[in-house]
């Protein structure tokens, strides 16, 4: 559970400035005024500062097959897709732990409970 809950690090602001820029050189763009373009960069960067970090990643992948640069919505949509996926496992991790914490017999420990005894 620890593994799943830290895989929600999201890729720090340099990681996902080069994602940003990546999917920029391999997508068209329709003509728009360089300071909008710096916006659009600067906000998707943001947004994505709190998205979890292969979220992230597969996001910016799926949009890379694309011919057009990828309005947030669409970003989104890709974000979901993998979300989705994690709160499945979680919901089912969480739901099998507490089968196993409540089915214990008293006096029973866990491998990671014996382990951290032992030191």
């Amino acid at each position: 559970m620890d593994i799943l809950k830290s895989s929600t690090t999201p890729l720090s602001q340099v990681e996902i400035t080069k994602g940003l820029m990546k999917l920029r050189a391999l997508t068209a763009t329709r003509n728009e005024q360089a300071g909008m373009v710096e916006i659009q960069l600067d906000t998707y960067a943001e947004e994505l500062g709190a998205c979890a970090a292969d979220c992230t990643a597969y996001a910016l992948k799926q949009a890379g097959k694309e011919k057009w640069w990828p309005t947030w919505s669409e970003l989104l949509a890709h974000l979901n897709e993998v979300d989705q996926v994690r709160k499945i496992l979680t919901r089912e991790m969480e739901k099998q732990l507490s089968i196993v914490n409540t089915d214990r017999e008293p006096g029973m420990h866990s491998f990671g409970e014996l382990m951290k005894a032992e030191g």
